[in-house]
């Protein structure tokens, strides 16, 4: 049972009333059971990302009657016991409630079928320290191929996060424990060799493998470089209105275009059509930016904080190309005006020296908020001296 109670947030903008994140469930199906009458409370309601429009402006200059109502992207069933079922993979979230209360009970389905078609393909352990026989032991195959790719991609953040996974073994000598950032990556890949169709598997393999140091020739992180694009690619395919993709897809062209560069400075005719070209990375950023606004108005938790993120490496980007014209404007939502600007004060100076002294969400969101004030002041004064 799940209670949202905004009757003493009441007074709150609607990026701080109760709500929840965009997130997937664990399962097949979700099902959302209304014990309140809609009569009790407004909005709240089940926002889906799916549900966003795609429509951008390059420039960055969203208004409210661009982007989506908080009630436009949501579902609520019409009354109470009246209940809302959708798959477990569709992103969505509790959109923010702006006054009373609601109450839902919500149920997961799922299966215990052990697939038949469970092999080292489709196993997080493939070539790790023991064979077909302990590989079935484990839970990864005893769930149905929807489900096995959300608990691959589960197995690799908490990898991810430092953390080591004992490999449950059928005999008495236990292999050794998955560990680092290899074996997080190979949960990803089987996370989308189990279920192709997955955008977010995709974009998690993408994202492992942009975190993984540089290694070996140019040419050879030119082809790790294509592959997180193909990996993105595929996510943006699948998963058109999910933020972090393009966020993430921006920042990936960003390293492509610069190793382009160091692998033929001279012939820049060569790049001028390639993945990482200007336009890739200008419509990226400003898809990310845009797709997390519409996010933050439906209500979603922590959506402005990851849409300042996107408009910080947009920024970014202008600045560190001299383009501090374009730059200003981008900055100025983050931390002056804007739908999701933060004008709260930033001050870091405890969290610096002790970053456990906040929540480390807390922490980063103040920190890219502080960041681009930086980046705003030193984009002005560049363009104050250069009048």
């Amino acid at each position: 049972v799940i209670e949202y109670d905004a009757t003493s947030a009441e007074q709150l903008p609607v990026l701080e009333r109760p709500a929840q994140p965009l997130h997937r469930d664990l399962g097949l199906f979700s099902v959302n059971i209304a014990l309140d009458d809609p009569s009790k409370f407004e909005g709240g309601g089940t926002v889906f990302e799916r549900r966003f429009p795609t429509n951008v402006h390059l420039d960055g200059t969203d208004t409210h009657e661009s982007l989506v109502s908080p009630t436009s992207c949501s579902i609520l069933p019409r009354a109470a016991g009246y209940a809302l079922a959708h798959p477990c993979r569709e992103r969505h979230a509790g959109g923010a409630l702006l006054s009373g209360r609601r109450t839902i009970l919500v149920l997961f389905v799922t299966g215990t079928h052990v697939n038949d078609q469970s092999s080292s393909e489709t196993n997080p352990f493939e070539n790790s320290h023991t064979d077909d026989e302990d590989v079935r032991v484990t839970t990864f195959n005893s769930c149905p191929t929807l489900e096995l790719s959300a608990r691959c991609k589960s197995l690799g953040m908490i990898l991810g996060g430092g953390s080591t996974v004992p490999v449950p073994s059928g005999d008495s000598a236990s292999p050794p424990p998955l560990n680092g950032k290899e074996d997080q990556i190979l949960c990803y890949r089987a996370a989308v060799e189990s279920d192709p169709t997955d955008g977010e598997a995709w974009l998690y393999l993408g994202m492992g493998l942009m975190s993984k140091p540089p290694c070996g020739s140019l040419q050879d992180q030119l082809t790790l470089s294509e592959e997180i694009l193909e990996c993105l690619d595929r996510a943006q395919e699948i998963n058109p209105t999910d933020g972090r993709v393009f966020n993430t897809l921006g920042i990936a062209l960003q390293q492509h275009q610069q190793l382009l560069e160091f692998a033929a400075p001279s012939e820049p005719d060569q790049r001028s059509s390639s993945p990482g070209d200007d336009d890739d990375i200008r419509i990226a950023f400003a898809k990310a930016a845009t797709l997390h606004k519409h996010a933050a108005l439906a209500g979603c938790m922590g959506a402005a904080v990851e849409a300042r993120s996107a408009l910080l490496n947009w920024g970014l980007w202008h600045a560190n190309r001299d383009e501090f014209d374009m730059a200003v404007p981008i900055l100025r939502q983050i931390c002056v005006d804007g739908i999701v600007a933060d004008t709260s004060s930033t001050d870091l100076e405890v969290a610096d020296d002790d970053p456990h002294n906040l929540d480390v969400r807390e922490y980063e969101a103040k920190r890219t908020v502080r960041d681009a004030k930086g980046l705003l002041a030193f984009c002005e004064k560049q363009l104050h001296q250069s009048s």
